[in-house]
């Protein structure tokens, strides 16, 4: 096990179960390391004291000590240390959900890692917050969409609350998840995940697809190529019907397009892919491929005419 990580982690409040049970381990390993262990603690101020505990400068005397030559056990012992003051401050004061447990994203995409090393991509306008410690629990809600790949933990499932009643369940996958308001929509790309919704369990894998279409939750295969553009900046067409193209135009680039109920788009595909492209690019295509006219204000497109031909 990683010292510098145990020792990073307990500054951070957030050592893991097996880590305290390594601590377990080092105080059951001689008499010797257990009398020092008891002798530290009857040395230490009154419980109330430790509301002073500084982390920063205890990771100051531990970083010191680290620069010299030192054995096992006098490095165990600045975890030590260190690990009972975070406990006892936290005994005392408690745990809240302050800034460091609530991710937004405001206007741009964002990742980001937990503490159980599970990544998560959080698209524009969304909020991660986290509901546990991650050492017994590990459970946050979503408010937006977000990509999670999720570290494979059987003896504590990640949990995504949706609600008061609904939640996601899984052990270690990879999907994408919309949680609106009045929206919901969840795909799977690897493994098996359990959404509990409206007193059912449905269970999900590979390409499997659930969202909320009139008050229902209908699950099916997955044929949307691009789900996951707003994360990758990808977007992909293949003989793609030139209406559902523009649909994804929209919400890819979050503009408008007027005059489209006009034009008979029936007989107009497109087969292209556009990696990050700006908008006036994929404009300049469609004005190549089907002689589009139109006129941009801000964030909406009016189209004038186009012709499949």
């Amino acid at each position: 096990m990683d010292i510098n990580k145990v020792i990073l982690k307990a500054i951070n409040s957030k050592p893991s179960i097996e880590e305290y049970e390594a601590l377990e381990s080092w105080k059951a390993e001689s008499e010797g390391n257990l009398e020092f262990l008891n002798t530290m603690m009857n040395k230490q101020n009154p419980v109330a004291d430790y509301k002073e505990f500084d982390k920063q400068v205890a990771w100051e005397n531990v970083e010191s000590k680290l620069d010299a030559p030192q054995s096992k056990n006098i490095l165990w012992l600045s975890v030590i240390a260190i690990l009972i003051a975070t406990v006892a401050y936290f005994a005392i004061n408690g745990t809240s959900t302050t800034d460091d447990h609530i991710h937004e994203s405001d206007n741009e995409v964002i990742n980001f890692a937990l503490i159980d090393e599970s990544q998560i991509w959080l698209n524009h306008s969304s909020v991660i917050t986290e509901l546990s410690d991650f050492t017994s629990e590990r459970k946050v809600s979503l408010e937006g969409e977000a990509f999670f790949d999720i570290t494979r933990n059987p003896e504590a499932p990640f949990i995504i609350q949706l609600n008061d009643t609904d939640n996601i369940k899984v052990l270690g996958t990879s999907f994408n998840v919309v949680n609106n308001e009045d929206d919901f929509d969840i795909v799977v790309y690897t493994g098996h995940v359990q959404l509990n919704v409206l007193d059912r369990t449905i269970d999900l894998y590979k390409n499997d697809r659930v969202t909320l279409l009139n008050g229902a939750y209908v699950k099916v295969k997955n044929t949307n190529k691009n789900t996951l553009s707003w994360k990758d900046r990808v977007l992909i067409f293949d003989n793609d019907k030139l209406s559902d193209v523009f649909i994804e135009l929209s919400d890819y680039y979050n503009i408008e397009f007027n005059g489209l109920d006009d034009l008979d788009l029936s007989d107009c595909r497109l087969r292209s892919r556009f990696n990050n492209e700006p908008i006036e690019k994929v404009l300049a295509e469609l004005v190549n491929h089907f002689k589009l006219t139109y006129s941009k204000e801000q964030n909406t497109i009016s189209v004038h005419s186009l012709s499949c031909g």
